[in-house]
Order: C-alpha cells, then structure tokens, then sequence
C-alpha cells in the first residue's frame, strides 16, 4: 500500500482533472457494461453543471497526482461518483475515500447506486442490496444502502474506523492444488504426518462464523457419524435443496456478498470451509481478506481443483509455518 497518500476536498481549478479521471476510469472498467444509451447518459451526467453544484468532492493524491476520486450529494448520504486510477487498485485508496465521506455523513445510511462492476466492491465496504439491479435510460445499477451502526465503531470525535472482520479461506491442498479426489476422498490429507493439531486449534479459536457448501457438509456429517462438530459456532450451509435449519445450522441461498455484507458487521473470524463451487463464489466477488493453505506433500495429478477458473488476483505474503510433513502459508488480500 502507498503510505503518502493525501486526502482532501478537490478545489475548482481541479475539478477537470478530476472529471477526466472519472471519464477515464469510467470507459475501462464500467461502460463495457452500458449499452451505448447509458454511456452517452452517464457522459451527459458529469458535465452537467447543475449536478456537478450539488457534489462534495474528495479526491486522493500521491505525490500531488490524482488517483482517485469520490464525490457525494443530499448532504453526504449518497455516494454520487466513486473511481479510483486503474494501477492504484486494491492498495486501500478506495477506502480511505470512503471513510472520509464517512466521516462527514450525520444520517444513519449511505445510499449508492452501483454500476455491475463496483457491486462486489461496494458489498467488500459493507454495502448490501435494498433491490435487483435496475437499468434507466442505459444506466444500469443496483440500489444499495450502507448502515452506518453496523458498520462503524464511533468515538467522542467521530472518528470511524470500518470493522475489521476478516473472510478466511482455511484449507487443505495437494501440492498440485487439489483439496480431494474425484470420489471426495481425503484419505491422502489425513495419512499425511503432521504435528499437533497442525495449527488448527489456534486457527479455529480465531472464528466464529463457518460457511460451506452442502456437499461439504454431507461430507463432514457423514465422515463425523451425523454429529456435527462445529458446535458453538454460527454456521451457513449453501444448499440448493429446501432444507429446515437445524440446531446447529442455517441453510442458505443468498448470494455471498449479502450473506457476508451482513455477517461482517461484528464478530471474530469467518471460516470459508469449501468446497471448490463455494470458494469460486465468495473469490469471484472478491470477498476473501485471508488465505491459509496448508500443502500435504502429495501430488494427486487429478481430483477437485482448489480454484476454478477466474480473474488474476495478486496476494501478500504473511507467513510461512511448518507442522511436520505440512507447509502453512498464509497471504493476505490488499484492498
């Protein structure tokens, strides 16, 4: 992450600068999703002196470059414009934006309406859905609001800091990056000479909310003779088949970003448990902060990917353990 970055109210002399960046930015990432009546719309919008009056804008700035910029309207309760530079992505910039207009917002929400590719940005800030995506004179968005006493921790000064509770991907791999057989057989990951517990109590005392997919669990109900061993821990189950919850379990067809906008408000650690289906929904929305592999020295040469198929995502290094024959290492994702 940059650490010199400015924050601050853009003045009139650049507010062209900062309108081009916001064309810029607007053309790469956003109008492949417009047809050619919403980018015409969305290009009348930003010269439109009269709304461009009603804006309060902030813009980022290293070394005195603008890189990124957001601007809010109806006294800072509505997120108006928000883009930042394309090769200053995932380095915090569009968060340290958005808690400035945070700071400065006396509602009890914030509204945005997002355009397909910001959404899974907007729910990583704590956005949810208050609709299905809508689309006006080519404008496609979603409707979304941001609550502000579930999301932020106030103090005497109003200074906001955004709750830090972290999606994990914890898990078990081959060294050629499968996490079972085809038969879902995980015979080779626990004939595997490890130490301990293999960091595992350590890892499962940091969590308190467990999500899986429904293969996942019928696996672990089957394997743990239908006692379900997370007991004391929140649990969410994708399933595709109408099932009561029980005592121990919630199932679920939300989407991930909505389950996990509301989950993040509060709480430890959430455990991304698997399978391969689940972990390719929550990474698809970029919705994992933490990554924790733990590599059995076993090629499998074939078997259920760790990864499906997907967008180039750079992690950062934390760490390297090793508990006997098994190699943890774990990264972090900058956003």
């Amino acid at each position: 992450m940059n650490r010199d970055i400015c924050i601050r109210r853009i003045d009139d002399s650049e507010k062209v600068e900062a309108l081009s960046l916001v064309w810029s930015v607007f053309k790469e990432y956003e109008a492949p999703d417009y047809s050619k009546e919403g980018i015409e719309e969305f290009y009348k919008s930003i010269h439109d002196k009269s709304y461009l009056s009603q804006l309060c804008t902030y813009g980022a700035f290293i070394s005195h470059k603008l890189v990124g910029v957001i601007a809010t309207r109806s006294e800072g309760t509505h997120v108006a414009l928000f883009f930042v530079e394309g090769k200053y992505h995932r380095q915090g910039i569009g968060k340290q934006l958005f808690k400035t207009v945070l700071k400065e917002c006396r509602a009890d929400k914030m509204t945005v309406n997002s355009s397909p590719y910001a959404v899974p940005i907007y729910h990583k800030l704590g956005f949810y859905d208050v609709d299905s995506e809508q689309v006006v004179k080519g404008v496609r968005f979603t409707p979304m609001e941001f609550e502000m006493q579930g999301n932020l921790v106030i103090n005497e000064e109003r200074d906001i800091v955004m709750g830090n509770r972290k999606v994990v991907l914890y898990i078990g791999i081959s060294l050629d990056g499968y996490i079972a057989t085809k038969d879902d057989s995980l015979e080779w990951l626990l004939n595997t000479q490890g130490s301990g517990d293999n960091g595992f109590g350590e890892f499962y005392d940091t969590v308190e909310t467990i999500i899986m997919g429904r293969r996942t669990y019928d696996w672990i109900m089957e394997q743990e003779n239908g006692q379900f061993p997370y007991i004391g821990k929140e649990c969410y189950v994708y399933s595709t088949r109408m099932t009561d919850d029980t005592e121990y379990v919630k199932f679920t067809t939300q989407s991930p970003e909505n389950l996990i906008a509301g989950l993040k408000k509060e709480g430890k650690k959430i455990w991304i448990v698997g399978g391969s289906q689940v972990i390719d929904l929550v990474r698809k929305k970029n919705l994992i902060d933490e990554y924790i592999l733990n590599i059995a020295p076993v090629v499998l040469g074939e078997g259920i990917s760790l990864f499906c198929e997907g967008e180039r995502e750079n992690l950062i290094f934390d760490r390297v353990r090793t508990f006997g024959q098994f190699v943890e290492i774990s990264y972090h994702t900058e956003k």
